[in-house]
């Protein structure tokens, strides 16, 4: 079902309606959290993160393609709850909704930029949230990251100087 209601939401996007597109990918939102207290088997718990995380994927690519930095921020960070929420066995119990708002209000009172990275197969994101609102910067694929974040880990662990 999670892979029909995204597949339903892809194909509102290539008919040029955001709007519809939209409400199936809230759709799926409601079947994950649905579904996710009822998997008992760990293989069908494997397979339903993998499902859940290429949907979330997805519906951030699609918020930020609208121009909704602060909502597909909000949807990258709940998938990280979720997916950290399923790896833990907490049982799903229920969560605060993740809010772009209270992150700015924290940025405000502890006078930082917070940042917040998405990994993607086609791009990537950065979130800078600061007191005074929420900034989008698109970065390339995974693909093309990963390689230079293993580099510098290598280079941190082996304590060298990584300029």
């Amino acid at each position: 079902m999670l892979d029909a209601e995204t597949g339903l939401a892809e194909v509102w996007i290539e008919q040029g309606a955001a709007s519809s597109a939209d409400a199936e990918f809230r759709k799926a939102m409601a079947l994950i959290e649905r579904q996710r207290s009822q998997l008992i088997r760990e293989e069908y718990k494997l397979s339903y993160l993998a499902s859940l995380i290429e949907t979330y994927q997805k519906y951030v690519d699609f918020l930020v393609t609208q121009g909704k930095a602060a909502e597909a921020l909000e949807a990258a960070e709940s998938s990280r709850a979720r997916v950290l929420d399923e790896r833990l066995h907490t049982g799903g119990r229920a969560r605060p909704a993740v809010r772009a708002a209270a992150r700015e209000q924290l940025a405000q009172s502890s006078h930082s930029v917070l940042l917040s990275y998405w990994l993607g197969p086609r791009r990537s994101f950065l979130w800078a949230v600061s007191p005074g609102g929420v900034e989008l910067h698109e970065l390339p694929s995974e693909k093309k990251i990963a390689p230079l974040v293993e580099a510098y880990r290598s280079f941190i662990e082996m304590l060298r100087d990584p300029l």
